[in-house]
């Protein structure tokens, strides 16, 4: 097994990466968390190839047409090299510049929170060649989850993750052109207080508002779906690694997909990539 000699937790390490960062962004966040992962096992941020990356439509319960948004901001894909486990999961990102007060209700789009919430079967609106049941395959609630950056008490930003099902809008929105609501965390009086609140449902975390446990969970492999078997979802990305290796040629890419059950090519020029994290679990951070 690898060897490290200075591992940073993750906090610190997005703390550190983006402070003298002129804008701080999702992005900047995201690379900041591929740092933090590479100093214990392996890590690859790979950006969107296309700003239509990952848009999909689905039928709302609550709206009387079809809506479109983007699936979310962040795919994660880890792999486990002992057992060939590979997770998948939807992370819809959202960073505070200022400290969320009351801890934690913080504006967003309903429909986005819908989306992730009740997994419906979706089309694709872009050119992802998302199967329609990338949402819906499976049983595991942290196939889609949100990742809220905030800052806390000494203004360091630190991270809620959190399944939808455990966030609650303030109010159901009836139309697709006033999305905005105030989605509100039940947890949130537990949060602030040191040693985090974390929540965890036989082999998936449901929640944790700490960004270290969040790594170490991450690093565990009990972070999103399994995908094993599962041949529409491994053909989808068996398909959108095989196109980022066009441009590049990761080790930890070529091992996900000799793990794939699975491998029906699609057209790669027909087909683009939304942003995706992948991460090799480490046996280390087995609970």
């Amino acid at each position: 097994m690898e060897s490290h000699n200075i591992v940073v937790c993750m906090k610190a390490e997005i703390n550190k990466k983006v402070t003298s960062l002129a804008k701080i962004n999702e992005i900047s966040i995201f690379r900041a968390m591929e740092s933090s992962i590479n100093s214990k096992s392996k890590s690859i941020f790979v950006e969107e190839t296309h700003s239509w990356a990952g848009f999909v439509e689905y039928n709302s319960p609550n709206c009387p047409v079809p809506v479109v948004k983007e699936i979310a901001d962040l795919m994660i894909v880890s792999h486990n090299p002992r057992n060939k486990e590979n997770r998948l999961c939807f992370l819809q990102a959202k960073y505070h510049q200022k400290r969320i007060s009351p801890f934690l209700k913080f504006r967003g789009d309903f429909y986005q929170w819908e989306l992730l919430n009740i997994r419906p079967i979706i089309k694709n609106a872009g050119k992802s060649n998302f199967p329609k049941d990338i949402l819906s395959f499976t049983n595991f609630k942290s196939i889609s989850s949100f990742g809220i950056f905030y800052h806390d008490s000494n203004s360091k930003i630190d991270m809620l993750y959190s399944i939808p099902d455990l966030l609650s809008p303030t109010s159901i929105k009836t139309h697709k052109k006033r999305p905005s609501t105030t989605l509100v965390f039940p947890g949130y009086k537990k949060c602030p207080i040191s040693g985090g609140y974390t929540i965890l449902n036989q082999n998936e975390i449901q929640t944790t508002c700490d960004l270290d446990m969040f790594e170490k969970l991450l690093l565990s492999g009990i972070v999103g779906a399994p995908i094993n078997g599962v041949r529409n979802v491994e053909d989808y990305l068996y398909n959108a690694i095989n196109k980022i290796q066009m441009t590049n040629d990761y080790d930890l890419l070529v091992d996900i997909l000799n793990s794939f059950e699975s491998k029906e090519k699609s057209d790669l020029n027909k087909f683009d990539v939304p942003n995706i994290l992948f991460v090799k679990t480490n046996e280390e951070f087995k609970l």
